[in-house]
């Protein structure tokens, strides 16, 4: 444990909190003007002293009063090895699902917030699932613009927590890419398969000015210059998503990222991973008046003419529930 101390961060000077215990020229351990370093006398888990030994160091952007946890820190030595659990692809034979050769049949659950949740939420999640003889656990594949968090009004990118796969067109983030990754290694580890859709159908886009938490149609939409609203505010031309020639190759250009994407935790491709069980081409998809869809022929259109999902020989293509 670190003793109990207020040290503020994020102020103009300083906006560093310091943790090092690799200190040869013992600065930290007698300095008396560093305030917002921690000292060695102040830590008493002989873990965390292994921990801090090769020094971390926390900023802030802005003022910031709390606990600071540690998740996942690995410190050197070998990684933890990751073992896939799944083997095989699940696949099609008419109206039946199978796996080597046997009809798979599965129980599961939606939990959509796992690309923007701690690793340690993550496992247990999975964990659970796995304990209750889950064997499927459909989440968000897509996370799209730069929303405004807890009605702060900056819009900064720091929304689902700070988590965004694509905040600008053609614009994939590393950083919340890599907390996808962590939810296909772990799925995996836990025998686990996943479900992922790839665009949202309802977003707080469908309101003129609305907050973005996840993107959806309404934002590729906007990205486009394409949006229209009706005087009340709403978006009435949803359907423009599957028609127009920029959202449609804005969603074709995603599809193709994530689907080529080398996960950089287990160094497989998305599209070669049996953890993916299938891909849903979005989130309850729909047909209505207001929208501006002339009818679902159009819908049935757009799922066949995504060409790229259908090739792949291991994942299947789902339309995803929707009315």
């Amino acid at each position: 444990m670190v003793s109990q101390r207020d040290i503020p961060v994020g102020t103009a000077d300083p906006d560093v909190l310091i943790f090092d215990l690799d200190d040869p020229e013992d600065h930290y351990a007698h300095s008396t003007s560093c305030s917002f370093c921690i000292r060695p006398t102040e830590i008493t888990t002989a873990s965390l002293k292994n921990i801090l030994k090769v020094g971390i160091e926390f900023r802030a952007i802005q003022v910031y009063t709390g606990t600071v946890k540690l998740d996942n820190v690995t410190v050197g030595g070998l990684e933890r090895p990751s073992v896939n659990r799944n083997r095989g692809f699940v696949r099609r034979d008419k109206a039946s699902l199978v796996l080597n050769g046997q009809a798979y049949r599965f129980t599961g659950n939606n939990v959509y917030y796992l690309l923007y949740k701690s690793h340690y939420m993550i496992d247990d999640v999975f964990e659970t699932m796995q304990r209750n003889g889950m064997q499927v656990v459909r989440t968000w594949g897509f996370s799209d613009g730069k929303a405004l968090y807890a009605g702060d009004g900056d819009g900064v990118a720091n929304g689902n927590e700070g988590c965004a796969l694509q905040p600008e067109p053609r614009l994939y983030y590393e950083p919340t890419w890599v907390k996808m990754d962590y939810v296909i290694q772990s799925a995996g580890e836990h025998g686990i398969r996943l479900i992922l859709p790839l665009v949202n159908h309802w977003s707080d886009l469908d309101v003129e000015g609305g907050r973005n938490g996840f993107g959806g149609m309404g934002q590729y939409l906007e990205w486009c210059g394409v949006a229209r609203y009706d005087c009340g505010g709403r978006l009435i031309n949803k359907a423009a998503f599957i028609t127009d020639p920029c959202a449609k190759q804005l969603y074709k250009d995603y599809i193709h990222y994530t689907l080529n994407r080398e996960n950089s935790l287990t160094h497989i491709h998305y599209k070669d991973d049996p953890t993916i069980l299938a891909w849903e081409l979005a989130n309850e998809p729909r047909c209505q008046p207001f929208d501006g869809c002339p009818g679902y022929d159009t819908i049935y259109d757009w799922a066949s003419g995504n060409e790229r999902l259908r090739q792949e020989p291991g994942h299947k293509p789902s339309c995803g529930p929707g009315r």
